[in-house]
């Protein structure tokens, strides 16, 4: 006597629709679009230092599983009463396409608007996993969305030298002006506790000596000493930058690097 198995038929039934799903685009010319999936997100950064003026920013860490998967729409409910903010993270996936199933790390920003002074708290949708953090924004003191002026930061990084400190290492282009230059002043940087390390490449416009040499290269290359910062795994390295957005990278410190300069 012979048995049937539904659960066969079905599958069999399902891969069928499947491939003639697949068919009838190929006739038609047409791909499949990709589909809005959950995005594997495992952490949210959140920068200190924004006042009721800025243009408040979070930071998306999380790992792709595969090459099918490419970073999506993020949106975002602000409950002002419940001081309350909860933010939606969405991944498109590629479908019927062989995809090479690697770990592929993604950082996103969340933008969210000027925001009222207080403490918020900040979860992402359905996602447990990822603990809720607190956000704090501050009374704004001046009536520019920045305290200082900035320069254009194009990378970032941060090295454990052979002493065991870490250094700093910011490379920009500086504008180029027909009269004076753009000069770097300070290169102020704070880690908090939440493993984010803040920086402020405080600059201003000027005339003098000091401009000749830009008059040829407007690159340049800024180093800090941070000392030993008792860092934990990953770190947020979030620049505040010309452009009044900002730089983020996500690091490992490693080991020092041998560097010719």
């Amino acid at each position: 006597m012979r048995f049937f198995s539904f659960n066969g038929i079905s599958r069999g039934i399902s891969l069928g629709l499947a491939f003639a799903s697949s068919l009838a685009l190929a006739n038609e010319g047409r791909q499949p679009r990709p589909e809005l999936v959950q995005a594997p997100v495992d952490k949210i950064f959140v920068p200190h230092g924004f006042d009721d003026n800025d243009n408040v920013e979070l930071i998306l860490k999380g790992e792709f599983p595969s090459t099918c998967y490419k970073a999506g729409p993020v949106s975002f409910r602000v409950d002002q009463a419940a001081r309350k903010i909860v933010i939606t993270a969405q991944s498109y996936r590629a479908q019927q396409t062989m995809c090479a199933d690697v770990m592929i790390r993604f950082v996103q920003p969340v933008h969210l608007g000027v925001l009222d002074e207080g403490t918020y708290t900040v979860e992402l949708l359905d996602t447990p996993q990822v603990a809720p953090i607190q956000l704090t924004i501050g009374k704004a003191t001046k009536p520019t969305q920045d305290d200082f002026l900035y320069a254009p930061v194009d990378s970032a990084t941060v090295q454990r030298d052979e002493n065991g400190d870490d250094v700093l290492r910011i490379e920009g282009e500086y504008p180029y002006m027909l009269t004076g230059c753009m000069v770097t002043r300070e290169l102020r940087a704070q880690y908090d506790a939440n493993g984010v390390l803040v920086v402020q490449p405080i600059s201003e416009f000027t005339e003098g000596d000091e401009c000749t040499s830009q008059n040829q290269n407007t690159h340049y290359l800024i180093k800090k000493d941070l000392g030993k910062l008792q860092t934990k795994g990953e770190i947020l390295i979030h620049v505040r930058t010309l452009n009044g957005l900002s730089l983020n990278y996500v690091s490992d410190i490693k080991a020092p690097a041998n560097e010719s300069h």
